[in-house]
């Protein structure tokens, strides 16, 4: 169940959230939306075939681990 473990250590991070708050968050404080996702997915898969490094992918989906990232690729 490592998705299960995932999502626990990331609401870790957010204390005393409550179960009708949204799960992921943009900068600002926002709800992500689809269109978010969708277009963050394409742009590293696009990055990806264009060989570019993963700690550059990384860096600008602002993830704080590479293998995050990788998930993406």
């Amino acid at each position: 169940m490592p998705g299960i473990q995932a999502i626990a250590a990331y609401l870790a991070t957010r204390p005393g959230v409550k179960p009708d708050e949204p799960l992921i968050l943009v900068r600002g404080g926002r709800r992500i939306t689809a269109r978010v996702v969708t277009k963050a997915v394409a742009s590293a898969t696009r990055l990806h075939e264009l060989g570019v490094d993963p700690l550059v992918v990384q860096d600008l989906l602002g993830h704080e681990s590479v293998a995050t990232t990788e998930i993406y690729l």
